[in-house]
């Protein structure tokens, strides 16, 4: 069995993991992909993911768990899966991965996102929200994409 969940996910369902777990008998049987420190009673069933996987594997943060465990499942082809030969995959594709890149960007309040939006859209009319947002960071601006994808949506109807 292969769990792809986030913490707060894991957390919720940790018992029913260890339970099972201990029914099968074996850790190897269950394997739970996740970043950080493995919760009390995983340890070994516990996969460790890195953040850096996504710049190899592609997605967002949120589906780099889920992308892991299919990339064990090619990899491994008709071979049974098992906790080991899922760490020796994902710690070789984390070594091929690297770090994630880290931004230094500014934090922007939603006016000023807002206001850049607008002026962005008088210059570029057609402008797709991912291409604005592309062009937004570039500049050094952080903003997460659904929050500029709402302002996006109101600077349009402002525009209009």
């Amino acid at each position: 069995m292969m769990v792809c969940l986030g913490r707060n996910y894991l957390e919720a369902v940790a018992a029913d993991l260890k339970a099972l777990i201990e029914r099968l008998g074996d850790p190897q049987r269950v394997m739970v992909f996740a970043s950080g420190v493995p919760l009390p009673g995983l340890e070994e069933s516990w996969v460790p993911i890195s953040g850096g996987l996504r710049l190899i594997l592609g997605g967002t943060s949120s589906s780099t768990t889920l992308r892991s465990a299919k990339a064990v499942l090619e990899e491994l082809g008709a071979l049974p899966p098992s906790v080991d030969e899922a760490r020796v995959i994902m710690a070789r594709l984390t070594a091929e991965a690297g770090d994630l890149p880290s931004f230094d960007r500014r934090r922007q309040d939603d006016d000023m996102i807002l206001h850049w939006i607008l002026d962005h859209l008088t210059e570029n009319p057609n402008s797709a929200k991912t291409s604005a947002l592309r062009h937004f960071r570039d500049g050094g601006n952080a903003c997460e994409q659904a929050r500029f994808g709402q302002l996006f949506d109101k600077a349009r109807k402002i525009a209009m």
